[in-house]
């Protein structure tokens, strides 16, 4: 009959299947079906075993356990056509259990596996009793009352509702469901009106709803409000839900990147934490004693301020001001406190003669670079080639940050050192400071020449470059070059200045300075690519990369209040920037800090400068607003 030829053709053992057979005909009635039952049927298989390996044929299960069958039914609950999740609509695969009589064996499979027995049993209440389990095997403290009923009572078998559901959202071809459902069942349940009395210790192990990870990060904003709590409280709780499901770097949850909401957080911590340190202020004896200051911790205001502004930025681009309130405090400490702070105390410096004899014992100035760094290279490795990166406004913290990522994740030994720079500090100045010279010099306009020649363009340093040998090239260019036509390029060159420019490209135009600390992020990428590029392509060993100035950049607009009070340029004023002017017999101003280009850059025939105390901007000049090279 029948039944026996199927035993036989499955290769089943048993004869007293016979009936079982009899019972499943309307299955086996595809010879598809029947051909991928096969692949899975052992010949020791019992009734049990049929039934489950039947359920992962009907289901197109990866494998033939529950746990398979759940995630493709559950998978199909969900309404792929319209985005409108729906947990009652009967599918095909749960239509095609019940039309082969597998409904009842899956059932009774569910029960032994979780406990769930209820007598009129769904695929939408068992979804919705197994998160609200696992939420209740990981939550510290009573589950809310409303929730209570939805728990599975077998203590004994809930604990695989945990098991289920993290394996669930774990599985890389499951996980979007799970998102799409749980939020779903967390709607219907209307969860986040039923967190308010768990905290985030509470639900520190918690991962079954994306309304936890909200909540946890609300409960971290109020402890962080006003910078009241912060530091090492705030980051072990941040620490321990890095490693968990809602932050994991694959996944696409919503709209919120909660790997990077945390990453604000995080930095937001530091800071705060850092400005406790701080509570006295800040003051120094000398320039010397602020300056170390400033390069062995100080600079870590301006790192973690732009690492939040980075990361919140990011968040605000999904439509949601969850860190509103937690950016006023970041800006009121970093803003109204640390720039402040910084502007008075290197204020007291410049008062006390460094505007008159621009040096700090054991450091170079800016306009000694070549001498001090690029000529002992050269004279240590007689027949080495010496590379030097110049980007323009790369700060001093961004540097740092770079420098770690290079002995982080590259085999480079990178270490980080500083010059005092050139004042005033713009783009011309520096990168004239930084070339190869005798002499450099101000034209009558304003304009800079070094030894003679104009240094404003590419091809002008070069030429300047040639007389030592050496070569200038865009950043860009550069890595476009195969290795065999970069090889070829530096060939014949013992120095090669290589010039990139992204942060001051951004930062320096009132239409796209809001991009400067993006901009920086991208800088960190490039300068490492190119790092990468020297080293690997061009078997490069000695890289120095410098900058011609920093950066400072504020999040909010200026106000009156920032601006120097200035009506108009002094009559003898040659060029005239929001952080400078230059000129001749600029005469005198109380708003101002003046002082000479020969003092202050080595220039051979100088000009007077003014800047502005403090922070502030003159506001009679063009450009940039918020972001000013300083």
């Amino acid at each position: 009959d029948q039944a026996s030829m199927l035993i036989a053709e499955l290769g089943l053992a048993s004869q007293s299947l016979r009936a079982y057979f009899s019972g499943r005909r309307q299955f086996f009635r595809s010879q598809d079906r029947q051909n991928r039952l096969k692949k899975l049927v052992k010949p020791e298989d019992t009734e049990h075993d049929l039934d489950l390996k039947m359920m992962t044929v009907v289901t197109r299960a990866e494998q033939p356990d529950l746990f398979s069958i759940l995630m493709k039914l559950f998978a199909e609950q969900c309404n792929q056509d319209d985005q409108q999740l729906t947990l009652t609509t009967a599918q095909t695969a749960w239509d095609d259990t019940g039309r082969f009589g597998l409904a009842e064996p899956f059932w009774k499979l569910v029960a032994r596996t979780f406990g769930y027995t209820e007598t009129e049993p769904s695929l939408n209440d068992l979804l919705i009793r197994l998160l609200v389990t696992d939420f209740a095997k990981t939550v510290q403290g009573a589950v809310p009352l409303s929730l209570q009923h939805f728990v599975l009572t077998s203590i004994s078998l809930s604990q695989t509702a945990s098991v289920f559901a993290n394996h669930w959202r774990s599985n890389i071809n499951h996980f979007k469901a799970y998102n799409e459902l749980s939020g779903a069942v967390a709607n219907q349940l209307k969860l986040d009106g039923l967190l308010g009395d768990l905290d985030e210790q509470a639900l520190l192990e918690a991962a079954t709803f994306e309304a936890l990870e909200r909540r946890i990060i609300v409960c971290l904003l109020n402890r962080m409000k006003d910078g009241h709590e912060f530091g090492d409280a705030i980051k072990t709780v941040i620490a321990h839900r890095l490693d968990c499901y809602w932050t994991k770097e694959h996944l696409v949850s919503g709209s919120i990147n909660y790997r990077v909401l945390y990453g604000a957080l995080w930095a937001a911590a530091d800071l705060f934490a850092l400005r406790n340190r701080y509570q006295a202020g800040l003051s120094y004896p000398d320039a010397a004693t602020m300056y170390a200051a400033y390069t062995t911790e100080l600079f870590h205001f301006d790192q973690f301020y732009r690492q939040f502004h980075e990361k919140a930025d990011q968040i605000d681009l999904a439509g949601t001001d969850i860190l509103k309130g937690l950016r006023e405090d970041v800006e009121n400490c970093y803003s109204n406190w640390f720039i402040d702070q910084l502007a008075v105390s290197w204020g007291g410096a410049l008062e006390n003669g460094l505007l008159q004899n621009w040096r700090i014992p054991g450091l170079p100035n800016q306009q000694d670079c070549f001498q001090t760094t690029i000529e002992p290279a050269l004279k240590a490795y007689p027949t080495g080639r010496v590379y030097l990166i110049i980007s323009d406004a790369f700060r001093y913290e961004v540097a740092a940050e770079l420098v770690d990522e290079l002995n982080t994740k590259s085999r480079f030994d990178a270490g980080l050192s500083s010059y005092l720079g050139v004042l005033p500090s713009y783009t011309a100045l520096g990168m004239s400071a930084l070339l190869p010279h005798q002499n450099i010099d101000y034209k009558d306009n304003g304009d800079i020449e070094v030894d003679g020649m104009p240094a404003g363009s590419l091809e002008q340093r070069g030429k300047i470059l040639s007389a030592v040998s050496g070569v200038a090239v865009k950043a860009d260019d550069l890595l476009a070059m195969s290795k065999d036509k970069g090889r070829e390029f530096v060939k014949s060159h013992r120095v090669v200045y290589i010039y990139h420019n992204q942060i001051d490209a951004v930062g320096d135009s009132a239409s796209t300075e809001s991009g400067t600390f993006a901009a920086a992020r991208t800088a960190i990428n490039e300068l490492s690519a190119v790092a990468s590029y020297i080293i690997n392509n061009l078997n490069g060993s000695i890289l120095f990369m410098t900058a011609d100035h920093g950066f400072l950049y504020q999040e909010t607009s200026l106000g009156q209040q920032d601006k120097s009070g200035l009506d108009a340029k002094p009559s003898g004023t040659v060029k005239a920037k929001k952080r400078y002017l230059l000129g001749t017999a600029l005469g005198e101003n109380p708003k101002v800090w003046q002082g000479d280009t020969a003092t202050t850059a080595g220039t051979g025939r100088s000009l007077e400068f003014w800047v502005p105390k403090g922070a502030n901007r003159f506001h009679f000049a063009g450009g940039a607003d918020r972001k000013s090279v300083v």
